[in-house]
């Protein structure tokens, strides 16, 4: 799973859940009081409040999650990052239409609309608009989306990324992890390297790698000593691996 799509996710859900308790929108002024909430227009007028639910409300945590989610179902393609971006910006088009409806139907010249459950009151009040938080929560999880669609997910890790360098800085096992998550390459860890399908990378040492891979009932192996070349051709067998066993490759690629 790329930290780029988690980023997005946990910005999503923090939005969802502060929404649920802080307005992302709102007016307060004497004895009265607005706020924007997921199930509408709290609206609160000398101590009587009254709910006004307009239809887009239910629409903006609806977009924000499920851009949220699309790119960890729908993982090996490019459209997946379109589609969460589209979603975000029709959550985020979703809350300022809401906000319009309220400065349309609910305020006109300076003057307040109170709902009353006989009709409707126009009381001219000093009062204040904010932002809440959940609104910019948002606004950050629809920049996410939309940098997540340009760059393929990947800006957390736009640095050019050196096979050679990486060998020298972090070791051969820890950069065939990092090889095997770029490209997207499903992978477990056990106590003596890393296994793809039947292939086994397990290191002899700082110099040695070997490779494992059973055939039937005859077990073959390799033994590589470590440079770039070599955790290249490393790299090189497991994919060939991965693809043989249908192997699900999750790399955002364009179709």
């Amino acid at each position: 799973m790329r930290p780029e799509v988690l980023v997005l996710l946990g910005l999503v859900l923090a939005f969802v859940v502060s929404w649920l308790f802080i307005p992302a929108w709102g007016i307060s002024g004497r004895n009265y009081n607005l706020r924007l909430m997921p199930w509408g227009f709290v609206v609160t007028f000398f101590g009587v409040t009254y709910v006004v639910p307009p239809p887009t409300v239910f629409l903006v945590p609806f977009f924000a999650l499920d851009s949220a989610l699309i790119p960890i179902i729908w993982r090996r393609s490019a459209y997946a990052l379109y589609l969460s971006a589209l979603l975000a910006v029709l959550s985020l088009t979703m809350l300022i239409d809401t906000v319009l409806f309220q400065q349309r139907y609910l305020q006109v010249r300076s003057f307040i609309i109170v709902p009353t459950p006989n009709g409707y009151a126009y009381i001219e009040l000093p009062h204040n608009s904010f932002i809440g938080l959940p609104t910019y929560l948002l606004i950050m999880a629809t920049a996410i989306a939309l940098l997540n669609m340009l760059t393929r997910a990947r800006w957390l890790r736009l640095r050019e990324w050196s096979l050679a360098v990486a060998v020298k800085e972090h070791g051969v096992l820890t950069v065939i992890e990092q090889a095997l998550n770029r490209l997207g390459i499903p992978y477990t860890k056990t106590p003596d390297g890393i296994t793809v399908g039947d292939l086994l990378i397990r290191p002899m040492g700082d110099e040695i790698l070997l490779l494992s891979k059973a055939r039937g009932e005859v077990t073959l192996n390799e033994s590589l000593k470590v440079n770039a070349e070599a955790v290249a051709y490393v790299i090189y067998e497991a994919i060939k691996e991965a693809l043989k066993g249908n192997a699900e490759v999750v790399e955002y690629v364009e179709e």
